[in-house]
């Protein structure tokens, strides 16, 4: 609204500019950042969960394994 664009307008150029739907965009930078949490001991799972806005463990689960293949708890044993 503050750009006066529709809606339709926006996701088709935001699109060609990052190649990604803005909701596609966001999950990856989550993801990129959830490794990165996972690599601090410190850290639990559950912590990064909600730390990255997902509602429940098992959902955060799933996306992750969907986008590299592992859980977090196998990407955590392998580091």
């Amino acid at each position: 609204e503050m750009l006066n664009y529709s809606k339709y307008y926006f996701l088709r150029e935001f699109k060609k500019f990052s190649g990604n739907t803005p909701l596609l965009y966001i999950l990856e930078k989550k993801m990129r950042r959830a490794k990165e949490l996972l690599s601090e001991p410190s850290n639990t799972i559950a912590s990064i969960t909600f730390d990255l806005g997902f509602n429940d463990q098992s959902y955060f689960t799933n996306v992750f394994k969907s986008h590299f293949g592992i859980t977090p708890g196998q990407f955590r044993k392998e580091l």
